[in-house]
C-alpha cells in the first residue's frame, strides 16, 4: 500500500526530528557526560582543545556506556 503525503510527512518528521538524539554539553569534573538516547546507531564526536575523536556506537534496550580516551 503506497504512503500518502500526510503519512510520509509524519514519518519523516518522526525519523528526522522526534526520534533523533542531538546533544551538546560539557563533562563534569570526573570527565563524564550522561544523556538519554533512543535505541539506534550513533556517531559521537568528542572534542577537547584541538583534539577530536569520532566514535560509532549502538544503543539498545539495555542501554549503553561508552568510554572515550582523548
Amino acid at each position: 500500500m503506497p504512503l500518502n503525503r500526510t503519512t510520509s510527512k509524519v514519518f519523516t518528521e518522526l525519523v528526522s526530528k522526534t526520534w533523533t538524539t542531538n546533544t551538546t554539553g560539557v563533562t563534569g569534573k570526573a570527565g563524564q557526560y550522561n544523556i538519554r538516547a533512543f535505541n539506534g546507531n550513533y556517531e559521537i564526536t568528542i572534542k577537547k582543545g584541538d583534539r577530536r575523536v569520532v566514535q560509532q556506537t549502538t544503543v539498545g534496550a539495555e542501554g549503553r556506556s561508552l568510554v572515550v580516551n582523548l
